[in-house]
């Protein structure tokens, strides 16, 4: 990946390059303490009826993770639908926490009570519909992972700034400060080597894409348990 507009933006924050190719770019850095590893990758649609083999360029999924002292897992991000086939197989252990504060988000978490004190915060309130309603970018998703916070989002074409992305980073430092202000979780739960992997190297890249669809999808679905048994 070219060091243009999209790698200025987070070298300006004191970040460093990490391993790159020709379609993937990877930043490393501290913000205020805590270690802070993002991901880059293009995004492109191939039309067939354009005349052209060119793919159309659609913009980037950028990944953000933040060092956190919580050991949890709750996801926020724009409701998925699913089959009745798959609900039916799979059956949900996790607990959905609903707040109208949240207009339009699904939120799932394996800890009720710790999820209901936090999602109950203002100022995380505040925080996360701020993310999702960014003019120049589309938030996916919103992860407390154990031992990190995750964001995943995605640009507009090359609209990624450094005014941009550092808001994205003081919104982060403020939920892992807020989420380890709170009392620990009484359900905790912890990484597994892959998920280590995944946000730090990536050093197997194909099972690592494999295990982020699983573990964001079992997440949704209350799966938990059975991920830490597909990727440990």
């Amino acid at each position: 990946m070219s060091k243009g507009p999209i790698s200025k933006a987070f070298l300006s924050l004191g970040f460093r390059s990490g391993k790159h190719s020709k379609t993937r770019g990877q930043f490393k850095g501290i913000i205020n303490g805590r270690q802070a590893t993002v991901f880059l990758r293009p995004v492109f649609k191939h039309s067939h009826f354009s005349g052209s083999n060119a793919d159309e360029y659609l913009g980037h999924n950028i990944e953000i993770y933040l060092d956190m002292k919580v050991n949890t897992r709750l996801v926020i991000g724009p409701p998925i639908a699913l089959s009745d086939a798959v609900d039916n197989v799979l059956k949900s252990e996790a607990h959905e926490i609903e707040n109208n504060s949240y207009k339009g988000l699904s939120i799932k978490t394996i800890d009720r009570d710790w999820a209901y004190e936090l999602t109950s915060n203002r100022e995380f309130q505040e925080i996360i519909n701020t993310l999702f309603s960014g003019k120049d970018y589309t938030c996916k998703a919103l992860r407390l992972d154990p031992g990190v916070v995750f964001l995943f989002v995605m640009s507009s074409r090359n609209l990624i700034s450094n005014e941009m992305v550092r808001p994205w980073f003081a919104a982060l430092e403020k939920i892992a400060h807020i989420a380890e202000k709170q009392a620990p979780p009484t359900i905790t739960a912890e990484p597994s080597a892959l998920e280590v992997d995944a946000r730090t190297d990536r050093k197997n890249v194909k099972l690592i894409a494999v295990a982020i669809v699983i573990v964001f999808f079992a997440v949704i679905l209350g799966i938990v348990g059975l991920v830490l048994l597909l990727v440990l």
